[in-house]
């Protein structure tokens, strides 16, 4: 599908299969989010108690990892591949489309 790969997933390494892996130390870390949001159910402090455990993200490119910010917090609770769902599917749900309704480039196909 593209893009970057949500925490707690590795991308299969066997190109025959699609799909993703679960990486059980960074699912550690996805667990930690959820538990600390729920704990104190408010994001500015789940942000700072994330920092002061030392909970950072995962390290991309040259990026080294960093304490998560709000927008990081949020996107990992409000993200459907933590629910078993994926993002494609619900896409193409909520706009009343089946996947065989979707062209190439994700725009909806229209024969006439």
């Amino acid at each position: 599908m593209g893009g970057a790969v949500s925490l707690g997933y590795r991308v299969n390494p066997d190109k025959t299969v699609r799909g993703l892996l679960v990486d059980e130390k960074e699912v550690q870390t996805v667990k930690q989010i959820f538990a600390m949001y729920l704990e104190l159910a408010c994001l500015r402090q789940a942000e700072a108690s994330l920092a002061e455990h030392g909970i950072l993200s995962r390290p991309r490119g040259d990026w080294l990892a960093k304490p998560f910010s709000l927008g990081a917090i949020h996107k990992i609770l409000t993200n459907p591949i933590y629910a078993g769902k994926s993002a494609t599917r619900i896409r193409l749900m909520t706009a009343g489309m089946t996947r065989s309704s979707i062209g190439r480039h994700g725009r909806a196909f229209n024969p006439s």
